[in-house]
């Protein structure tokens, strides 16, 4: 969501819906580790948590007026760090030995070009639909 805010200039409306729905995911993301604290370690909720804080960033970023695209870079590197040792920690947690997948994520082939194209192709379609 906040990844399409900061990749290219959307209407208004747009921006409101993604917003709404970056907020909602956090508020999933907060259910979630409220289960996560009765169930795993310390260490697994500490590494959730910066989890949580590292993807503050990028949303801090996309809520601008105008959204400062110049720390999308940053913010997702963050994330992909943060993300790739919550899943170590979980992985250690749970004994598990192959590590395959949860690290790296800068490496994984990027969905956000499609994503950018699939609003393009909307935005195309509302605007032949307007006229």
């Amino acid at each position: 969501m906040c990844h399409t805010i900061l990749a290219e200039p959307l209407p208004e409306p747009e921006v409101y819906r993604l917003r709404e729905a970056a907020i909602a995911a956090h508020d999933n993301e907060a259910a979630t580790l409220t289960r996560l604290r009765l169930l795993a370690s310390a260490e697994v909720v500490d590494r959730a948590r910066a989890l949580i804080d590292a993807e503050w960033h990028l949303a801090n970023a996309c809520f601008c007026d105008p959204p400062r695209t110049a720390d999308k870079e940053k913010a997702s590197e963050y994330i992909r760090e943060a993300r790739g040792n919550f899943l170590e920690s979980a992985r250690d947690e749970l004994d598990l030995d192959e590590t395959i997948g949860t690290g790296r994520f800068d490496r994984a082939h990027n969905w956000r070009d499609f994503r950018i194209k699939m609003n393009q192709y909307k935005n195309n379609s509302d605007n032949e639909l307007a006229r």
